[in-house]
């Protein structure tokens, strides 16, 4: 059934009576204002018409509380940077591992096959904590959580399903080619409908909570200890390049390079 209303002193409509019940809903027309229909014999007050009485007799509906967790969308940075983190961390861990292990760690590096799986063990242990915790170090320092629209934490086969959209299609699996490309696609997906790829395709969100300043202070005196720890491990690494290779390098990278070494020894 369509309806007439006035508005403004003129006629408007019609209108579907579904409709008019929005338009109560949302305050648009109250009891009092006048509509009309070919069932009726005049311009009568909405509210004493039997088809709306009970939208405007019910009390409005208005959504729960936001839950806990859904306290602010995180800059894209905050994000980047709890990743950063926990890559740094791994990377503690795995070439302390591997030089307590006592490999070789100029080959190791050398090696295609690492370069590209290196990064696996880490995104097996994400699953875990995503999936337990709902966040990792990097984002509980940042006041990040990985849950479900409805707030619930990931079930195990999500987190898995996360965790390998994030390792192909986040960082490219660890490919110093790829991640730049996946890092910008990323930051094109966050801008556009505000969610990873991998959150987005998943039905998951990043949520944000403000931790105490001191996780902040606490974030950046361990990342730059993690990273400075790193760069220890990796000095072997570093300081790897053949004669040969050095003089193919440009006269400003020797410069750096012989003095970075000399100052490692």
């Amino acid at each position: 059934m369509d309806f007439w209303i006035i508005r403004d002193g003129e006629k408007a409509g019609p209108f579907p009576d579904y409709e008019i019940r929005r338009k109560i809903e949302t305050g648009e027309l109250g009891p009092a204002d006048p509509v009309w229909s070919e069932s009726m014999a005049g311009w009568t007050p909405v509210g004493e018409v039997p088809v709306f009485r009970v939208t405007i007799e019910r009390p409005p509906v208005l959504p729960p509380p936001l839950p806990a967790h859904a306290v602010a969308a995180p800059p894209v940075w905050r994000r980047f940077w709890a990743r950063m983190f926990d890559f740094t961390l791994y990377g503690v861990f795995l070439w302390g591992f591997l030089t307590l292990g006592k490999v070789d760690l100029k080959s190791v590096a050398a090696n295609p096959w690492f370069i590209g799986l290196q990064l696996i063990p880490w995104f097996v242990i994400e699953i875990g904590l995503i999936h337990w915790f709902a966040t990792t170090p990097g984002k509980a320092l940042l006041g990040l959580k990985v849950l479900n629209r409805d707030g619930s934490k990931l079930s195990a086969v999500q987190s898995l399903r996360r965790a390998v959209l994030v390792c192909v299609a986040g960082v490219g699996l660890g490919l110093n080619l790829l991640f730049p490309i996946c890092l910008t696609i990323s930051w094109i997906s966050l801008r556009r409908v505000g969610a990873s790829l991998w959150d987005f395709v998943g039905g998951h969100e990043t949520v944000r909570t403000y931790p105490p300043a001191w996780r902040t202070v606490a974030f950046v005196f361990l990342f730059l200890t993690a990273m400075n720890v790193q760069g220890w491990l990796l000095k072997p690494v570093a300081f790897s390049l053949k004669p040969e290779e050095l003089e193919q390098m440009p006269a400003w990278f020797r410069d750096f390079y012989e003095k970075a070494r000399q100052e490692s020894l």
